[in-house]
């Protein structure tokens, strides 16, 4: 059961080591690389305003973009 406990505590602690290799880009030029067919992927975090994914030479990027307001009812 200790060994369990062990091994699981080794992963949690090895996962929120995660860090990112990501290529930081400006709004404006993460804009430019839309326009020129450059981006693979993206993916938007609407409470955050990240953009992040992949250009087409496998590079990942991150772009601080604009976070969207809650709506209200």
């Amino acid at each position: 059961m200790v060994a369990v406990i062990g091994v699981i505590a080794i992963l949690l602690a090895v996962g929120s080591l995660k860090s990112t290799n990501a290529k930081s880009l400006s709004y404006t030029t993460f804009l430019q690389d839309v326009k020129a067919q450059q981006v693979s992927t993206a993916q938007i975090s609407n409470q955050t305003g990240i953009i992040d994914g992949k250009l087409k030479d496998g590079i990942s990027y991150q772009v601080q973009g604009r976070a969207r307001p809650c709506p209200t009812t």
